[in-house]
């Protein structure tokens, strides 16, 4: 499989070959505990599609930033075909008029992360769930024709088990499953454990694929001194 052949690549060997890139139209949940590297992962595609594809992204990031790694990832991207968006208390409807305004073909959005994005139900003021922006993501990921990547936390339940792998009933929402046609989990070992025989790798593993039903997982290798993941043999 090469590159050029996906729809949109991760910039990660082992991942497109599992997912053969991300398809257009698709949703897909990254979710994991804070700390293990959700957004330094988003930033990673980002920065390979805009820099060495060329392509076009909208990173939604309601967060505040005060991490420097996080900022020097960003100033890669300066005149590249990246457009950022940092308004907090953020709704779908934001990132549908956001997206609107983009003169060309969007490759990728991401929203960074999923419990940041606020929206009221118009006839009632009372907040949508997860489950129900989620739904609407959905929609803007038609309606743009591209991947959506939300990176979303979870509950601290994996935490209370001696394997603190991640599994489906760690979603904050347990109907996300049935709103997103992909999820992913991202796992650290030495992040728990100091002794960790597998210290800065790091697990990406599929939980939901909207036309498989594979439980598929790929190695990388987690580099703090940049904030960045790379693959095992690069």
């Amino acid at each position: 499989m090469t590159f050029h052949n996906l729809d949109v690549s991760t910039g990660f060997y082992e991942i497109d070959s599992m997912l053969g890139g991300l398809k257009r139209g698709q949703t897909y949940l990254l979710g994991s505990r804070p700390g293990m590297g959700k957004t330094a992962f988003a930033l990673c595609i980002v920065n390979n599609l805009v820099l060495h594809e060329k392509r076009t992204v909208v990173y939604f990031s309601p967060a505040e930033r005060d991490d420097g790694r996080f900022c020097e990832a960003w100033e890669k991207t300066v005149g590249a075909n990246v457009f950022i968006d940092n308004t907090t208390d953020i709704s779908v409807d934001m990132i549908l008029e956001t997206c609107s305004l983009v003169s060309k073909p969007i490759d990728l959005i991401v929203v960074d992360y999923l419990q940041l994005v606020v929206q009221r139900n118009p006839v009632n003021g009372s907040y949508y769930s997860e489950f129900q922006i989620c739904q609407l993501l959905s929609d803007v990921a038609d309606k743009f024709n591209c991947p959506v990547l939300i990176l979303s936390q979870l509950s601290r339940t994996c935490e209370l088990r001696e394997d603190h792998h991640p599994v489906k009933k760690d979603l904050t929402d347990s109907m996300i499953d049935m709103a997103v046609d992909n999820i992913f989990f991202l796992f650290r070992d030495d992040y728990y454990n100091e002794d960790s025989l597998y210290l800065n790798i790091a697990e990406f593993y599929i939980a939901k694929e909207e036309y498989s039903s594979m439980d598929d997982s790929a190695i990388l290798v987690w580099l703090p001194e940049y904030c960045v993941f790379c693959s095992v043999d690069r």
